[in-house]
């Protein structure tokens, strides 16, 4: 059970959190992409990309 100290520092209740999820592992993290939503202008110059309106149709195709 945490201390009242610790709640207040919002520490989770597991003790064994970090390590579950990898907190203070960079390997685990260079592994990780996060999802950035799509948008009309890719910024490199591509035609091909699309906004994210375009994006979930075209996602609702494939998945159906």
């Amino acid at each position: 059970m945490l201390t009242s100290a610790a709640k207040a520092a919002g520490l989770p209740e597991n003790p064994k959190f970090c390590t579950q999820y990898h907190a203070a592992d960079p390997s685990f993290w260079k592994r990780v992409y996060y999802w950035e939503t799509p948008l009309a202008d890719c910024g490199n110059g591509s035609s091909d990309c699309m906004d994210y309106n375009d994006w979930v149709s075209a996602w609702t195709g494939i998945k159906g």
